[in-house]
């Protein structure tokens, strides 16, 4: 499984550690870390897209807080990505409305908001 992580932060950096420790090193394909200090409305999310993206199967978002959540679903079309996970560690991070909005961002992807992340339960894709 190809992995493209998307990351802000201690809790971003705590999770490729994990994953790291945890023998899926080979299994990321990119990386883009975000600076924590963006703030929480974003008029042009498009600008923070990365380039160049590879090809994945699987975008996770760790860390990330508020608007610039709204790249995960152009960094799956890009990538080719069929499902996301974007763990929800604290509400005001994440709240329902953007969560919606992410899904209907991008009807083609399986994305997922476990909270906390350990919650994640396995799906068929």
């Amino acid at each position: 499984m190809k992995l493209y992580l998307l990351i802000s932060g201690k809790y971003g950096s705590r999770v490729v550690n994990n994953l790291a420790e945890h023998g899926m090193a080979g299994d990321i394909v990119g990386m883009e870390e975000f600076p924590e200090d963006l703030p929480d409305f974003i008029e042009d999310f498009a600008r923070y897209v990365p380039q160049n993206l590879p090809p994945a199967d699987l975008i996770v978002a760790v860390g990330l807080s508020g608007d610039i959540n709204m790249v995960v679903p152009e960094v799956a079309r890009k990538t080719g990505a069929s499902s996301a996970i974007i763990p929800v560690y604290d509400p005001q991070q994440m709240p329902p409305g953007l969560q919606q909005e992410i899904q209907e961002a991008a009807p083609h992807v399986n994305i997922v908001f476990p909270k906390p992340f350990c919650s994640l339960q396995a799906m068929g894709d």
